[in-house]
């Protein structure tokens, strides 16, 4: 099945967001959007990233923009996340 259709978007930027310790603020301060209640949209699937979002959330988190689209990071995600800030 090819990548027509159904994404992951709303699923991995909350498991991306969660696995770098950040909270939903932290996330839209980082990429330049007005609040969390932007992130809690795009998490909860009511509204998309445009394509400029979805490039700069997948540089925030160092994956390509078609893992951030179609990937799957639920559970397993990459050991990249090394930024000193634990909390």
């Amino acid at each position: 099945m090819g990548k027509t259709g159904h994404t992951n978007l709303h699923r991995n930027i909350r498991s991306l967001r969660k696995a770098n310790g950040e909270s939903q603020l932290e996330l839209a301060l980082a990429i330049g959007v007005s609040g969390s209640s932007t992130i809690s949209n795009y998490e909860a699937g009511r509204n998309n990233p445009d394509l400029d979002l979805c490039l700069r959330i997948a540089a925030h988190y160092g994956v390509t923009l078609d893992a951030l689209v179609y990937g799957e990071f639920e559970g397993a995600l990459p050991e990249e996340s090394e930024k000193g800030e634990r909390k």
